[in-house]
């Protein structure tokens, strides 16, 4: 009797995981492709472990490296998901060609990317543009995205990458606020935090030892999960929130926020434009990745 693909196969989660961990060879490196923890790709692995009653990984204090049965698999998992891929890809390619589809965190697309979408559908009419906005790394094999712009420590893994500009960080705060406060220091303000999108996404105690402020960190008054609604307390004259120049700078010039003092970190992390390995020769997106990184490059911060 067969015996049913459903029942045989393990968690396709944990399949993904273990590819990915497999080809990088780094639990690390895998977690960060993943947008997960490295705890998380441990427990993942160690499941498939129990489930084929086989070790599937030498481990090593800083480095992982297959088993023959783990290489196998790996190798198995790696051909199959690339063929998944690319048949998707065939398919949707001939339903509609000249539809692209560009993938970033909501505060990405909505404070820098909304604002200059029109140059492009201007320069190119005929192509249609989907939007996908998510705090979460896109996984460029499986996600219907064509192009990312991706939050992180360069190099990164899971596609080609392009083209990358850093940022620089300093507070900002509603032009309203600061009068008001003009007479406190910035550890008697109240602070505004997020949750952080990625590991290198900076917080306010980064901030302060960056830049050497005496005394411990003040705590975060008003904490948001995510990042643009921290930005829009900040408009609302709650307080002093974070902002990333290249974020920020369209409401900057607008006078909805203002900068407030002169000090500044150096972010570790950069934005990056990447494209999935077998769809970065498309015409459309080679017009589209070459239009965002020559417009990236023109407001990057010195």
């Amino acid at each position: 009797m067969k015996v049913s693909f459903k029942r045989n196969v393990p968690s396709i989660s944990a399949l993904v995981t273990f590819e990915a961990a497999s080809r990088l060879r780094s639990f690390t490196a895998a977690a960060r492709e993943l947008g997960v923890s490295q705890a998380a790709v441990s427990r993942q692995v160690r499941l498939l472990e129990t489930d084929f009653g086989v070790q599937l990984f030498h481990r090593a204090h800083r480095a992982v490296e297959p088993t023959q049965a783990g290489a196998r698999l790996g190798q198995t998992l790696s051909t199959a998901f690339d063929t998944i891929s690319q048949d998707i890809d065939a398919i949707r390619s001939p339903r509609d060609g000249n539809t692209l589809s560009v993938g970033g965190s909501l505060a990405f697309t909505q404070f820098w990317l909304m604002s200059r979408l029109p140059e492009f559908r201007e320069r190119y009419p005929g192509i249609r543009i989907r939007v996908v906005s998510q705090d979460e790394p896109f996984d460029l094999r499986t996600d219907e995205v064509d192009v990312m712009v991706r939050f992180g420590v360069p190099p990164l893994t899971g596609g080609r990458s392009v083209s990358s500009v850093g940022d620089m960080v300093f507070p900002v705060c509603a032009p309203g606020f600061i009068r008001a406060e003009e007479t406190r220091g910035l550890h008697d303000l109240p602070l505004i935090g997020s949750d952080a999108p990625d590991p290198t996404w900076m917080q306010w105690g980064q901030w302060f030892r960056h830049v050497g402020l005496d005394g411990p960190p003040p705590g975060v008054a008003l904490h948001c999960n995510h990042y643009t609604d921290a930005i829009l307390a900040a408009m609302a004259g709650q307080g002093v929130a974070l902002g990333w120049e290249l974020l920020v700078a369209d409401l900057l010039r607008s006078g909805k926020l203002v900068r407030l003092g002169e000090l500044a970190v150096s972010s570790p992390a950069y934005y990056t434009i990447m494209l999935p390995e077998h769809r970065d020769s498309h015409p459309v997106v080679h017009d589209f990745a070459h239009w965002l990184a020559g417009r990236l490059d023109a407001v990057s911060p010195p």
